[in-house]
């Protein structure tokens, strides 16, 4: 080493009590150590996971409240229902058995007798007026309440099995509804777009003379949509008859489930419309809704338009759909108007 030129500075960074040659030992152990070390932790979790396995966990049972069950479910209501109906009937048994002792009637005062009178006022509200008009005030009195707590229990009953065959016909409908139909135009999606894109459409059917069926399958709700509509064409002449030509459904565009009840295997022209979002966002939802049109049970028999707002989207819509065609919208108008 020349006299002017200084020592290496590795020897003096050491720490203290490090010789200087054990430098190159302590940087090839410490990976050593940290490979021990971790190798340490996995083993240490692996025990406790398997621990934990082998161990039956106690879990705290979940419970609830005899008023919540009662209250809160449907069959509480009915147990509810059942409890009161026993209850009426019991205590009107008692009333006639214990008061109308000397009732100038026909029912005895057996515990029979005192059951039926309670059973026949409280199913048919107007059996207290067969009594005789010469009868004692506490008989009326007794009959006439439980007529009318016979007559507000029926009612509530009835209106309980009404809102239980609505809600069953209303699930069946939801679960079962499906448009029958072959040649339609069937839109999916719903944006900015939409209602000119139907008075085109509405257009092109009256230049030919024919009648177009045109199902809109959109997630917006079924009145909004056919209010929509119908505040567009408010000022054509022939309103009602195009107002005849549109169904609404409300439902998923990707759901292959949904795209089955509006018989997209059948149509003869599918359009798959943008969200209104950002045009990669809005990309990925129309390969969704063409991988869906694909995963349906029939194959796609009509022709299907899909609007794309980035160019590279476009061949990805053939690829995964034969029958498919990527539109991008804004080639278009830039073409027509230029």
């Amino acid at each position: 080493m020349d006299p002017g030129q200084s020592a290496p500075a590795t020897d003096h960074m050491l720490p203290e009590g490090v010789m200087p040659g054990a430098s190159i030992e302590l940087l090839a152990d410490s990976p050593r150590k940290e490979k021990c070390e971790q190798g340490q932790a996995s083993n240490y979790l692996e025990h406790r996971l398997l621990r934990d396995e082998t161990q039956q966990r106690k879990l705290r049972k979940a419970h609830t409240s005899k008023l919540d069950w009662l209250l809160g479910t449907r069959q509480g209501h009915w147990t509810l229902l059942g409890l009161l109906q026993m209850s009426l009937l019991t205590v009107g048994a008692f009333a006639w058995w214990a008061l109308c002792s000397d009732s100038l009637s026909d029912y005895g005062t057996s515990f029979e007798s005192s059951l039926w009178f309670s059973w026949t006022m409280f199913v048919d509200p107007g059996t207290h007026t067969g009594l005789p008009s010469n009868e004692h005030s506490h008989v009326k009195a007794v009959a006439v309440i439980f007529s009318i707590l016979g007559f507000i229990y029926n009612l509530s009953f009835l209106g309980m099995v009404v809102e239980l065959v609505r809600t069953s016909l209303n699930a069946w409908h939801r679960d079962r509804y499906r448009i029958v139909n072959t040649g339609h135009t069937l839109v999916l999606g719903w944006s900015d777009k939409t209602l000119f894109l139907l008075a085109e459409m509405v257009q092109e059917a009256e230049n030919k003379h024919k009648n177009r069926r045109i199902v809109i399958l959109a997630d917006r709700d079924e009145c909004e949509m056919l209010q929509d509509v119908r505040t567009h064409f408010f000022a054509n002449s022939k309103k009602n008859r195009i107002m005849r030509s549109f169904v609404c459904r409300r439902g998923c565009p990707f759901d292959v489930d949904d795209l089955d009840r509006v018989s997209a295997s059948s149509a003869s022209e599918i359009v798959v419309l943008g969200c209104n979002a950002v045009p990669r966002a809005s990309d990925l939802e129309i390969v969704r809704v063409v991988v869906a049109l694909a995963a349906l049970p029939y194959e796609v028999s009509g022709r299907v338009v899909a609007e794309v707002k980035e160019v590279e989207f476009a061949p990805v819509l053939s690829g995964l759909l034969p029958s498919a065609e990527g539109i991008i919208a804004r080639t278009a108008v830039t073409r027509i108007l230029c």
